[in-house]
């Protein structure tokens, strides 16, 4: 009898306590998903007239238009949605794993809309679009550096960049402004993916070039 009793108590305080890590969990998650929609709300509450008010800004792979005025205010909702997220992943560790694995899909504009912020994306675009953010971009990683003095060439790095099927390469900087320019270098390979998807053409891959050591020469860095 005293070893049924105890069983049935097992039992019982097991079905407790998961159902109160539901309850946290469901929580939790409400939590996260209403500072999100307030998030969202708050972005896109603010019209849009000039273009040049508003920054692209990144939060775990999303991207948002944030006009300078609600900057501050955004960031402050970003810190709570983070903290929810933190309480609900830490009952739910498996949940972090399938909502990290994300797929890197930069905007390549930003533009007024109707009234309205709006971020355009690689697969918004036409062929004739494509090739022209193709070019500028990639003008713009070929240029990231230039006001870099190049003094060791230890501390830059040759990167291979697809465009147009054929293999370029820049040189970027080690430790310098490092995650401004692999944003850039995820866009080019966003609109070089669609540039494949539109024109149909099916190219070599991976792309590969055999690129010597860098040197510095002139205060530029030069690939050998």
């Amino acid at each position: 009898m005293k070893k049924a009793t105890t069983i049935v108590l097992c039992s019982l305080l097991w079905l407790f306590a998961s159902c109160s890590k539901d309850k946290n969990d469901e929580y939790w998650q409400k939590k996260a998903d209403d500072k999100y929609q307030e998030i969202e709300n708050l972005v896109y509450s603010v019209s849009c007239e000039n273009i040049d008010d508003f920054e692209i800004m990144s939060y775990n792979s999303t991207y948002f238009p944030v006009h300078k005025n609600i900057k501050s205010r955004f960031e402050n909702l970003i810190e709570e949605h983070r903290y929810y997220r933190t309480k609900w992943f830490d009952i739910e560790p498996q949940i972090n794993f399938s909502l990290n694995v994300w797929v890197i899909n930069p905007p390549v504009e930003l533009i007024c809309h109707q009234g309205r912020p709006k971020l355009r994306y690689a697969q918004d675009l036409t062929l004739e679009e494509t090739n022209k953010f193709i070019l500028s971009n990639y003008k713009k990683l070929k240029e990231f550096y230039n006001d870099v003095p190049c003094t060791d060439p230890k501390d830059w790095q040759a990167i291979i960049v697809s465009k147009d099927c054929r293999c370029e390469f820049v040189t970027a900087h080690k430790t310098i402004r490092v995650s401004e320019f692999y944003e850039l270098l995820n866009v080019q390979k966003v609109l070089d993916w669609q540039w494949r998807v539109l024109s149909e053409v099916k190219c070599d891959e991976p792309c590969t070039i055999k690129l010597g050591p860098i040197i510095c020469k002139d205060g530029k860095p030069y690939v050998q």
